[in-house]
Order: C-alpha cells, then sequence, then structure tokens
C-alpha cells in the first residue's frame, strides 16, 4: 500500500509523539544517582527532539537545515552507539560532553557573547564565574585562543 506524502508524515509525527512519551518510562526507572542512565535518557531525548526538528524542516522544505540536523542527528547515533559498548566507554563520553559545553561556556563568556547576570540584584557577575576554578581549569587550546 502507498499513502500519499501527507499521510506518511502525520503516521511518522504520531509514531514520533508516541515515542517521546514512552521515554518517561526509562526515566522513571532510573536511580536517583546514575550518571550512566541520565546520559541514555538524555540522548535519547535529544534524538527524539532531532527528529522533530527534521519532520517540521522536511515539511518547511528547507533541505539546508534538515541536512544539518540530520547529520547531528546521525552522528549522535554513532557515538551514542559507541558509548554503549562498555562502562569506560560511557565515562568517557560524559566527560568529553562535559569537557565540550564548558569550553563552550568559556569561549562564549570570554568574548563577550554571553555574560551572567545576577538574577536579584543584576550585576554582571561574569568575570567572576570565569575566575571560578572549575572554569579557570577549562583548557581552550590553541584554536580557540
Amino acid at each position: 500500500m502507498r499513502w500519499e506524502p501527507e499521510t506518511r508524515r502525520h503516521i511518522f509525527r504520531e509514531e514520533l509523539a508516541s515515542a517521546t512519551e514512552d521515554i518517561s518510562a526509562p526515566r522513571s526507572r532510573m536511580e536517583a544517582d546514575d550518571p550512566i542512565a541520565e546520559f541514555f535518557v538524555r540522548r535519547l531525548m535529544i534524538a527524539c527532539e532531532n527528529a522533530g526538528g527534521c519532520v517540521c524542516l522536511g515539511k518547511l522544505g528547507l533541505v539546508v537545515p534538515l541536512a544539518t540536523v540530520g547529520r547531528s542527528l546521525f552522528e549522535s547515533v554513532i557515538s551514542t552507539f559507541w558509548a554503549s559498548l562498555t562502562d569506560n566507554n560511557t565515562r568517557h563520553a560524559i566527560e568529553s560532553e562535559s569537557a565540550e559545553l564548558m569550553r563552550i561556556m568559556k569561549r562564549n563568556l570570554r568574548s563577550s557573547r554571553a555574560q551572567i547576570v545576577h538574577e536579584e540584584t543584576g550585576a554582571i557577575e561574569t568575570q567572576s564565574v570565569l575566575d571560578h576554578p572549575t572554569l579557570a581549569a577549562v583548557k581552550m587550546g590553541e584554536q580557540y585562543g
């Protein structure tokens, strides 16, 4: 049976919504302090969001952004599969992900693309965050300056 494109998209959106709702099951069974389980549930959530984004971009005919999100989804599948092979791989993936987020944050704060603003006083706290030992220890690499 060959379905019309709109019917296929509707079925895919329903399946995607169902898969997204099903994430709550493993999440509810997760132990409170299980970084490995948290890593995989977070990866699953990101994959569902990316797949939903692909559906929206495809529906709008936005080919270039669709290819970008699709590539990210594909890379995530490969790295998540690798991380799932051993607990050591998973721990390495968690550490790498954390280090990359810290590098991105530090780079954006140093270049003034982002600021840390105190919620109550409105004071700019960027420098005190950059001076914090955790962020100060983040290695930027030569390419980041």
